[in-house]
């Protein structure tokens, strides 16, 4: 494109001076008649008024097509000589009567056709839009009309590139360039994209709100109209869900910050009729500094109710855990010497009428300890009451005096866990408890053919 410049440069300058040469030779023709005129005075003779009056037919003929050549010239200059900031414009005028009548006739129609291309090559849709981002950099910027007529909604506008270029020669927004051709346009090299800076994010949630409370069933060129009556609008996102349907709201980015504070201002703003609901509107990042507030929120609660559910849970497996322990069971028996036999301490208690029943011995011969497990509930504590010393509080067995106690609370509790644990374990291992004498897991060997 940057060569299709240069020659429109070119050709403006040379017809320019073709111009100039044209002004130049209709005034020698002055010069020519006044010789021809001091010709006759000089010489006189009939034969010499013969040859002034071919002269100064030669010069009239010559003068007339000068005058024609330089009209024709001054306007295709004038045609070309529409320029944007020293460049040749590509933004050619079509002529009045061959502008499609359906345009001439259709002043709404104008109107929509410039209003979606001029979106389509809006800050708000072209900073996102990777297909259009893609094109641009095939051709200097240029997308061809027959490409934007793959757009549903262009395309539903009109499907003839004159009508939608003739359309667009009546926008003054400047933001678009028409190619010589008429059958390319392009964002003007006037508006470049801005770039998104800290300065820009701000001017841009300054024009940008939220509204809510439309009717389901509203269009685009509905929302269009009662959005655009506050001002022009440069993107319109109507908000759906993930069925695609219609969340009643949308965000609306006007063109100018006075447009947005114009729609916001408004003490009650209902949509098409006086019986419909007050639109709720809020300036877009209020609006998501709410809902940012409101998760924030919801997932504090959500963790707060996941620990309450944790806590819940805990405590019904403490108190499942409770339940399967037998208080007041287990007795601790410290501070032997020499060598202790696990059978002749159970025996010690299973054979005293009045010393419960032991179920189970635990030895800890580095620690001189003996943990007893009786099989009634604080039929441990009971015993070991029984079994003190008056005087000294301690325990004679197997002829020697050792330290007892009682386990109570968390001790309690974690030598019952440390039990349920080993109990876990052991079933779990290869030929564990649960067999019922089938070994490994194997079937119970039933005999059969030998």
């Amino acid at each position: 494109m940057a060569d299709d410049t240069l020659t429109a440069k070119q050709e403006v300058k040379q017809e320019v001076c073709v111009k100039e040469e044209a002004k130049s030779e209709a005034g020698s023709s002055d010069e020519i008649k006044g010789e021809s005129q001091a010709i006759a005075t000089t010489n006189g003779g009939a034969a010499r008024e013969d040859q002034i009056k071919k002269t100064e037919v030669k010069v009239k003929v010559k003068a007339e097509a000068t005058d024609t050549e330089t009209q024709t010239v001054k306007a295709e200059v004038d045609v070309k000589s529409d320029t944007n900031g020293g460049a040749a414009s590509e933004k050619a005028v079509t002529p009045k009567d061959e502008t499609p009548a359906v345009v001439k006739t259709d002043p709404d129609l104008i109107r929509k056709i410039i209003n979606q291309v001029e979106y389509y090559f809006g800050d708000a849709n072209l900073m996102k839009d990777k297909f259009l981002q893609t094109k641009i950099k095939e051709d200097n910027g240029w997308v061809a009309l027959s490409i934007l007529l793959t757009f549903n909604r262009l395309k539903s506008l009109s499907e003839d590139v004159s009508v939608i270029i003739s359309a667009l020669d009546e926008s003054t927004t400047g933001l678009l360039q028409i190619s010589m051709d008429r059958q390319k346009v392009r964002r003007s090299v006037d508006h470049p994209l801005p770039n998104q800076t800290e300065e820009w994010k701000v001017e841009l949630a300054a024009r940008s709100a939220y509204a809510k409370g439309f009717p389901l069933d509203v269009t685009l060129d509905k929302l269009l109209s009662f959005l655009g009556s506050f001002g022009k609008v440069d993107h319109i996102q109507m908000r759906r869900d993930r069925e695609k349907k219609f969340k009643r709201s949308v965000f609306v980015i006007f063109v100018s910050k006075e447009g947005c504070s114009k729609f916001m201002d408004q003490e009650e703003l209902k949509f098409e009729t006086d019986d419909a609901e007050p639109l709720l509107r809020q300036m877009k990042d209020d609006y998501f500094n709410v809902k940012k507030e409101a998760r924030k929120q919801m997932k504090g609660n959500k963790q707060k109710e996941k620990e309450e559910e944790r806590i819940k849970q805990a405590k019904a497996t403490e108190d499942e855990f409770q339940a399967k322990i037998t208080h007041g069971t287990i007795m601790v028996l410290s501070g032997f010497e020499g060598k202790m036999d696990r059978q002749d301490v159970k025996n010690f208690f299973n054979d005293k009428d009045d010393c419960g029943t032991v179920v189970w011995v635990d030895l800890h011969e580095e620690k001189k300890e003996v943990r007893l497990r009786f099989k009634e509930e604080n039929q441990a504590k009971d015993i070991l009451e029984k079994l003190k010393d008056p005087d000294t509080g301690k325990v004679k067995v197997l002829s020697q005096t050792l330290e007892g106690l009682v386990l109570e609370g968390d001790e309690e509790s974690s030598h019952w866990k440390g039990i349920f644990e080993s109990q876990s374990r052991k079933r779990k291992a290869p030929g564990g408890g649960g067999g019922r004498g089938r070994g490994r897991g194997g079937k119970r060997h039933r005999g059969g053919r030998r």
